[in-house]
């Protein structure tokens, strides 16, 4: 397994030749185990969980939870839309450029 300024390193790389998604997916470290699901718990899950009371959720959405692979996938594009193409999610601060690069290529290596 590649270490993640590895991996970042890469995606960078790419993203500099002007093609956002020229991802190497076939070889790709990144799944949910490994980043997904990190990824999904420190940055979304605050506010899009079925396991947070409804006054929780600053305003999330009742019907949009990220707690499962599935949950993820189904939301993938809304989620690269908000979170890398746009950064306002999540909407008070949120992860570093370079940790959008990966979610970038995650998701769009199809979120596996």
């Amino acid at each position: 397994m590649r270490s993640s300024s590895s991996l970042i390193a890469i995606v960078i790389a790419l993203a500099a030749c002007g093609n956002d998604r020229a991802y190497d997916c076939e070889t790709s470290a990144l799944t949910y185990e490994t980043f997904g699901e990190p990824f999904m718990t420190s940055w979304c899950r605050g506010c899009h969980s079925a396991e947070l009371y409804p006054t929780m959720r600053q305003d999330a959405p009742l019907d949009v939870n990220l707690d499962t692979l599935d949950e993820v996938r189904a939301r993938k594009q809304k989620i690269r839309e908000l979170t890398v193409v746009g950064d306002s999610m999540p909407p008070r601060g949120g992860p570093s450029d370079e940790e959008r690069a990966l979610l970038d290529a995650w998701l769009t290596c199809g979120a596996r």
